[in-house]
């Protein structure tokens, strides 16, 4: 009754374990992987939710006059990112932040058109979506520290009264720790895409 705030602890299990009695490095590596498992579940979980819903702010529709998807230009598909809660800007390191940028517009090439539509769909699988869309094309906005975030624009699979084309934010962590030097964040960058491209 008096507004005030309060304190509430609650337990969260895990899904990895990461034993007893192991070293401070390992249990916090093991602790972040743990908290960014779980914040790309809680994603996928709010995402499933404004979908059924019909309150997806991240779908927008676009749709020609026929009925038919009508692909988007790179710029369009690039404008209003969400970014996710675990991206890491790399604004402070002005060598690292080129690097970005330099994998970011080679991404934008034609030659690596098909990869960047395989990182979408990977994507979408790690959000637990890869069943409701299609995806048409794909482009990355921003290559950061801890992952890619791409611009996809597909179609809706599971429900055929909806209209085909939608636009969606999918955001691609690497997993584990943010890459803070360019070897190893051109390493991620194509681990990531040599991985799509088994799938």
């Amino acid at each position: 009754e008096d507004h005030n705030c309060v304190s509430l602890f609650v337990p969260i299990e895990f899904p990895h374990d990461c034993g007893q009695n192991v070293p401070d490095t390992y249990l916090e590596k093991c602790v972040l992987d743990n908290l960014q498992y779980l914040d790309v579940e809680a994603e996928s979980v709010v995402v499933k939710s404004l979908e059924k819903n019909g309150k997806n702010g991240q779908d927008n529709h676009v749709d020609g006059d026929d009925g038919r998807t009508q692909l988007l230009s790179l710029e369009e598909l690039s404008q209003d990112f969400a970014y996710p809660t675990w991206w890491v800007s790399a604004d402070a390191n002005p060598e690292l932040a080129a690097e970005c940028d330099t994998i970011s517009r080679l991404l934008h090439n034609d030659e690596f058109k098909d990869s960047v539509n395989g990182l979408a769909r990977k994507g979408l699988e790690a959000l637990g979506m890869e069943d409701a869309y299609k995806i048409h094309q794909a482009v990355a906005v921003a290559v950061g520290p801890a992952g890619i975030c791409l611009k996809a624009q597909g179609s809706y699979l599971l429900d055929s009264s909806k209209r085909s084309g939608v636009v969606l934010d999918v955001p691609l962590p690497f997993g584990g720790e943010a890459r803070f030097d360019a070897d190893s964040l051109r390493a991620a960058v194509l681990g990531e895409i040599a991985a799509c491209q088994v799938l």
